[in-house]
C-alpha cells in the first residue's frame, strides 16, 4: 500500500535521543538549523510507524525540500510568525500541532520540547488530499559488485 506523502519534523540533538518512527521513513534529510545543529525531515509513504518524534519547529529550508514531492502533508510543532505567510502559500497541507493537534501528544520522561509525538495515520486523516509519492529521481537496484557489507560510513 503507498500512502500520501507525509514529512515530519523530527528533533535531532542529544536531548532527544533516542527519536522515535524514523526508521519507518522511506527518505529522511539533515538539515543545519542555527548554531550548528541539525534537525530531520523523516519523509514517509510506503510505511507508517505507530507515532514519530519528539516532532519539533519548521524552517524555510523545508518548503525547498518538499516542493519536488508534490503537494505533501508536513507535520511539525510551530513556526516563527515572520514564516506563517510562507507555510499559507506552499503546495503543502499544513498540519502542524496549531492545525492537527489531536494527532499530537506528549509522551515519555522527556521535558518539553523534546516529549512531543505525532500518530502518522491520525495526521494524514487531516490531509485527505496529500498526493502520492511521484518519482523524484532516485533509483534503487541490486548492489554493484565487489562492495563490502558496513554498518556505518561517515562522509
Amino acid at each position: 500500500m503507498t500512502n500520501p506523502v507525509l514529512a515530519v519534523k523530527v528533533e535531532n540533538t542529544r536531548q532527544a535521543l533516542p527519536q522515535t518512527g524514523v526508521k519507518s521513513a522511506d527518505i529522511v534529510y539533515v538539515e543545519q538549523v542555527e548554531g550548528g545543529v541539525t534537525r530531520l525531515m523523516a519523509v514517509y509513504s510506503s510505511k507508517l510507524p505507530s507515532r514519530v518524534g519528539p516532532v519539533r519547529s519548521a524552517r524555510i529550508s523545508d518548503l525547498h525540500i518538499l516542493s519536488q514531492y508534490g503537494r505533501p502533508a508536513f507535520a511539525f510543532s510551530g513556526v516563527q510568525s515572520k514564516m506563517k505567510p510562507h507555510i499559507r502559500q506552499a503546495p503543502l497541507y499544513d498540519i502542524s500541532q496549531e492545525n492537527a493537534g489531536s494527532a499530537y501528544f506528549r509522551a515519555g520522561p522527556k521535558p518539553i520540547p523534546y516529549n512531543l509525538y505525532a500518530n502518522p495515520k491520525d495526521l494524514l486523516k487531516r490531509a485527505p488530499k496529500a498526493e502520492a509519492p511521484r518519482d523524484i529521481g532516485f533509483r534503487f537496484g541490486p548492489a554493484p559488485a565487489g562492495g563490502k557489507p558496513t554498518e556505518s560510513f561517515t562522509a
